[in-house]
């Protein structure tokens, strides 16, 4: 299960939902962008519009949903506002969309839901109805290095690196960061 957030991502999770179809794996979205619902209806796979789907459900606590406070202050500073009573009540709407639909995807063990790394309710309340249904989670994170990414399994916190022990650096490596600081052109 692929989560989309923008027309962009749902662009590429569409190349290798077709490659993954032709292996004989099962496909299917989440969608959190209207303008995505399209590409992916035309492109035959079946899918959640999590805006069509969502209703109003009784706001109650959510037992096993981790770290709250993350997706919370993540939205508040990006949306600029201090009602926690509003992001609580949409991080339950999208939670218990996602949570049944997940129930209703995920008959195989083999169910993997993958996302692109991200604070947003929408990321962290699938994140948390994956996890709350024992499917596998994928967040693939940006790395640092051009052209590489991290994928961080069943968890929404990044990769620690062990720099603590004593390895010698490839001299790639630090040509590369070298060039970066001289350059001072890094983009994250």
């Amino acid at each position: 299960i692929f989560s989309t957030l923008a027309i962009n991502q749902t662009r590429f999770w569409i190349e290798g939902a077709f490659y993954l179809s032709e292996n004989n794996i099962d496909v299917e979205f989440i969608s959190f962008d209207e303008e995505s619902n399209g590409l992916i209806e035309k492109s035959g796979f079946k899918y959640l519009n999590v805006y069509k789907d969502i209703k109003e459900f009784p706001v109650k606590e959510l037992s096993n949903a981790n770290n709250i406070c993350l997706p919370l202050s993540h939205e508040k500073i990006t949306y600029n506002t201090t009602n926690t009573i509003k992001i609580e009540k949409k991080f339950n709407l999208y939670y218990k969309s996602l949570d049944r639909y997940i129930k209703e995807s995920s008959s195989s063990s083999k169910t993997i839901v993958i996302q692109e790394l991200g604070g947003f309710i929408s990321v962290q309340s699938l994140f948390n109805a994956a996890k709350d249904n024992n499917v596998a989670h994928v967040f693939i994170e940006p790395s640092f290095f051009k052209n590489r990414v991290f994928f961080v399994l069943n968890s929404n916190q990044s990769i620690r690196i062990d720099y603590t022990k004593d390895i010698p650096i490839n001299p790639i490596v630090s040509s590369y960061i070298k060039n970066i600081v001289t350059k001072k052109s890094i983009a994250i």
